[in-house]
């Protein structure tokens, strides 16, 4: 794991150099360094904090290169910027791949570019969706999608900044875990909004399990 590693952030640093070689900014070469080394230690820790809680102490190396595509995606995701919430959800999405020996490029890619992208509001949405999916499991066990209440998720999910509940679901329909239908007619015509869990969502809702909880900040 660890050469894995090293190749998967040297390329990362590699195409980040190369970014920044032509664009003159006046802050120092070395704070720039300083600044990403955190950055790397900071993803190695919920990397390695993740992978000690997984079933595997180590990632197992089926192929070489989608073992270092998955890291380079995950180190690019730190250099990038992510909050550490959308590092731990693709430091757990790669632990539990691994755990049920899939940890492959090609599994990866169909969430880690949507769990990076998501924002702190997304991934409370997100949250509460499973919460009430996964308690709506244990009365009906083939259920797999849910409708989601704009009220409840204020209320349970943003407290205080209920009003930005709306906002959020509303945004978070891009990300492909949940999606619009329109009950009793057009909008405009007395119809209603609705919005629920996709397929898409069931399934790495059942990669993730309680990270998705985990990564949620508080109110």
């Amino acid at each position: 794991m660890p050469n894995a590693v090293e190749v998967a952030y040297a390329a990362v640093a590699d195409t980040v150099a190369t970014a920044l070689g032509g664009v003159p900014i006046a802050t120092p070469g070395a704070l720039i360094s300083r600044h990403f080394e955190k950055k790397k230690v900071d993803a190695q820790r919920i990397l390695l904090d993740e992978l000690s809680k997984g079933k595997k102490p180590e990632l197992e190396l089926r192929d070489c290169e989608d073992h270092i595509d998955i890291l380079f995606s995950f180190y690019y995701a730190a250099m990038r910027g992510r909050a550490r919430e959308n590092l731990r959800l693709l430091a757990r999405l790669i632990v539990n791949l691994n755990d049920c020996d899939e940890l492959y490029a090609s599994k990866f890619d169909r969430h880690q570019t949507v769990l990076s992208e998501l924002d702190i509001d997304e991934i409370r949405v997100l949250a509460f969706a499973a919460k009430q999916l996964l308690e709506e499991r244990e009365v009906r066990p083939g259920i797999k999608s849910i409708h989601i209440h704009t009220g409840r998720l204020g209320e349970e999910a943003f407290g205080e900044r209920k009003e930005y509940a709306g906002g959020a679901l509303s945004k978070v329909v891009r990300s492909g875990y949940i999606c619009t239908f329109v009950t009793g007619g057009g909008v405009g015509s007395g119809g209603t909004l609705v919005y629920k869990t996709t397929p898409a969502f069931l399934e790495i809702l059942d990669i993730l399990d309680s990270a998705i909880f985990e990564s949620a900040p508080s109110n």
